[in-house]
């Protein structure tokens, strides 16, 4: 009975005690610091105004095309010489040429050439590359400084070229401007005076063209082509069979004439040229600017 008073006594005292006020909601922790109170929101910056946008830089001018080489350029086309600082023929059918006096290279307004001083030449042996009935060209840049000159001689004659002036022309084919400036063809032992005139000190596109019927000369500048087929000499047909090739000489009238002034691009083709395909000849070479 005492045992159970005792037990009965201790549950009424935990009973009646009083319930913590930790039981009731949790003591805040004193370790905690109280939140900080917000920063209030920085003002936004002003925008920078908009940089005004430069403006756009002119295109340049696309620059012209370079003019394309023909395709009829190298057709038929059995000798050439550019005169780029020697005087090899590029294509191997001629040898090398001789110089013969005071010529040189040089570079000018229309790029590297070969300068003869009135007193020069060049000179070489030819094999058979052209014969008989044979259509042929012969096209070459000159600018001659004074006249009378020479221009070129394919001579069937094989002596020195200071020998004889009046030797045996037949089977040669030249191209000589006299003094008044007047260009004159000759093949096979007949000359033909014409009116085509040559300008001194002017790059000019000159040639000579057989077709197996009729001669044509040509002289080709910025705003002309001069042309003429019939001379004042009936020239007879051609049986050219050169043994030698001189450039920047020929004779006539008994006389040796040699060029003074320039010389570029000698070519010979064993076909006719048009009067198209010089004309394109010339576009593709002239000097620029012209």
């Amino acid at each position: 009975m005492i045992v159970v008073a005792i037990a009965a006594g201790l549950i009424g005292y935990v009973i009646g005690k009083p319930t913590p006020p930790q039981a009731q909601a949790e003591a805040p922790d004193a370790s905690e610091k109280p939140a900080e109170p917000e920063k209030p929101a920085e003002p936004e910056k002003p925008t920078e105004p908009e940089k005004p946008t430069e403006p756009e830089k002119p295109t340049e001018p696309e620059k012209p095309t370079e003019p394309q080489e023909p395709a009829f350029l190298k057709e038929g086309l059995v000798a050439y010489y550019p005169f780029n600082g020697n005087a090899k023929d590029t294509i191997g059918t001629l040898p090398e040429m001789t110089v013969h006096g005071e010529a040189e290279y040089i570079s000018d307004g229309h790029g590297k050439c070969v300068e003869f001083s009135g007193k020069s030449h060049l000179e070489s042996d030819t094999p058979t590359f052209l014969s008989g009935d044979q259509a042929y060209s012969i096209t070459a840049w000159v600018r001659t400084e004074s006249n009378p000159s020479g221009v070129f001689w394919l001579a069937a004659t094989d002596g020195s070229p200071i020998g004889p002036p009046n030797g045996r022309r037949g089977g040669s084919s030249r191209m000589c401007i006299d003094a008044d400036g007047k260009m004159l063809i000759e093949n096979t032992g007949g000359l033909g005076p014409t009116e085509i005139v040559v300008s001194q000190n002017k790059w000019q596109l000159v040639s000579l063209i057989w077709d197996k019927e009729r001669y044509s000369a040509h002289c080709i500048s910025k705003s002309n082509h001069q042309k003429e087929e019939s001379f004042s000499r009936n020239l007879p047909r051609s049986n050219l069979a050169p043994k030698k090739l001189f450039i920047g000489y020929s004779v006539y009238y008994k006389k040796i004439h040699r060029m003074s002034g320039q010389m570029k691009n000698f070519r010979i083709y064993n076909r006719a040229l048009s009067d198209e395909q010089l004309k394109a000849l010339y576009d593709l070479e002239k000097p620029k600017g012209k």
